[in-house]
């Protein structure tokens, strides 16, 4: 997650954290930085693996745009000289032609932005020192860059010019570099960056993670060396110039208090969820004097905090810092009606159940069972039920109260009488009366 604050990890659409690999010496490419940025782009919402650039394509032009947001991941030789200090070899031939005929790639060469080098591979390189970066790099606010390069970090000059464009961190290599170590180590820095360390309940640090690598594969690479059989006289260690703390991403701490809306009563026992527009949840742990704790990113969620006896609600919010939230939660009480026939005493399914307080009337069909439940907020109420051939019952009156428990009605419903078969009587019409109107008032009538 790249985020508008140094360091700080963000789940909205308007951020995004890109993961760009550069590997201009093929001697020393592999395809597994690849397979690891698209890992990443995997754990980590909004984050995407950009691009491999490799051999030739990492030109000193490409160089020159390094944008800012952004994790490079640097696998490519690296070299020391007394008066450049630390540089790197891009993919691009040392142009001899533009040293005699290109004004500013002279300039460029004689002000030691450009040196020329070969390796055992590849002869003539053009490789980039402090100066370059300083002269041609733009913005790198918030980025971090990962040097797996020999001497990359022997001193600060380097990375003291990427920090200097904005970059927030740079992991380097103190002296000549066994190709395998130093890779171990900033891939396993990376993978360990993109999970939650259980002892702060937050990400990794840069600084935790090199910390975890070195356990693993040595803190030098001629400890690392040792269990294959290799030797060699210079000591190579990982070193950040920079900030330690630099994290992928960020858990914020996000208070949240819960008062009854009636009388403004802190409410304990309730349960605090919060849900980002990916559907990752985060629950709350409770504190103290009805306080609950939530440990997530920075983006949009839906806080759903749930207690009994008060309303199930949801609230929109956006979290980009460490925060605490007062909400209200509305009291009320569950009402389940049981519908059935009076007679057979079966439960009737799709009756209607209306509960009226005032102006305001809302309603419930029964389930199969016969069964209808609801929450309802304190106050007076009259519920009544209706069902298709069958006579409405009588309103019935309730209270709902703080100091009283759910409601539970039985209400059972007496079918409507129908007239069948043939019927006798007498019946004096008065002149030009078209129509009979019957009046049932009995059973058996």
């Amino acid at each position: 997650y790249e985020p508008l604050q140094p360091n700080v990890s963000s789940g909205g659409d308007e951020v995004a954290l890109s993961f760009f690999s550069y590997q201009p010496n093929p001697d020393i490419a592999t395809d597994e930085i690849e397979a690891h940025g698209q890992e990443i782009s995997k754990r980590l919402a909004n984050c995407s693996y950009i691009s491999n650039y490799a051999g030739d394509q990492v030109t000193l032009e490409l160089i020159k745009t390094l944008p800012e947001d952004e994790v490079v991941f640097w696998n490519g030789h690296g070299g020391y000289g007394p008066i450049v200090k630390s540089f790197l070899c891009s993919g691009e031939y040392f142009d001899w032609d533009a040293w005699w005929w290109d004004w500013d790639y002279y300039v460029d060469c004689v002000s030691d932005r450009i040196i020329r080098r070969s390796t055992e591979k590849q002869a003539d390189l053009a490789c980039v020192t402090s100066k370059f970066i300083q002269h041609y790099c733009g913005d790198l606010s918030n980025s971090l860059i990962m040097l797996a390069s020999c001497h990359s970090a022997q001193e600060d000059r380097l990375a003291q010019a990427f920090i200097d464009k904005g970059a927030d961190a740079v992991l380097g290599f103190t002296d000549t570099v066994y190709t395998s170590y130093c890779l171990n180590i900033c891939d396993d820095a990376m993978r360990t960056m993109t999970s939650l360390n259980v002892a702060t309940d937050d990400y990794y640090t840069l600084e935790e993670a090199v910390e975890l690598a070195k356990d693993t594969y040595g803190d030098d690479d001629l400890e690392w060396g040792e269990q294959y059989g290799y030797s060699k006289e210079e000591r190579a260690e990982p070193r950040i110039i920079g900030t330690g703390e630099y994290q992928l991403a960020s858990m914020r701490t996000v208070d949240v208090s819960l008062q009854d809306s009636m009388d403004g009563e802190a409410i304990a026992d309730a349960h605090v969820i919060a849900e980002d527009t990916d559907g990752n949840r985060y629950e709350a742990t409770y504190q103290h004097d009805a306080t609950y704790r939530l440990k997530m990113p920075d983006g949009p969620y839906t806080l759903q905090p749930s207690a009994k006896n008060y309303a199930q609600m949801q609230e929109p919010v956006i979290i980009s810092e460490d925060c605490s939230l007062e909400m209200e939660m509305r009291p009320g009480r569950l009402l389940r009606v049981w519908v059935i026939d009076e007679s057979s005493g079966l439960a009737l399914e799709n009756a209607m159940v209306e509960y009226q307080s005032g102006d305001e009337s809302n309603g419930i069909a029964t389930d199969a069972d016969g069964k209808a439940e609801v929450w309802i907020p304190l106050g007076n109420y009259e519920v009544q039920v209706t069902l298709a051939g069958y006579i409405p019952c009588d309103p019935v009156g309730i209270s709902v109260a703080k100091d009283k428990d759910d409601y539970e009605i039985k209400i059972p419903l007496k079918k409507r009488p129908t007239l069948t078969g043939t019927y006798t009587g007498r019946y004096e019409a008065s002149q030009g009366e078209t129509g009979v109107t019957l009046e049932i008032v009995s059973e058996d009538t």
